[in-house]
């Protein structure tokens, strides 16, 4: 019974994984690109 139980909760971490995933990707490369950006933007305008 309590392997069964865990087994199930092992499956909806899964799943839950599966579907938060993208979603996590997606803003860590949004943050990223956002941060690198600003660092590029800043080092534009002290080169000129």
């Amino acid at each position: 019974m309590n392997n069964e139980k865990e087994d199930w909760a092992l499956e909806q971490d899964l799943k839950y994984n599966r579907l938060t995933a993208p979603f996590e990707w997606h803003y860590v490369s949004c943050f990223c690109t956002i941060y690198a950006g600003l660092l590029w933007g800043r080092s534009f305008r002290t080169t000129r």
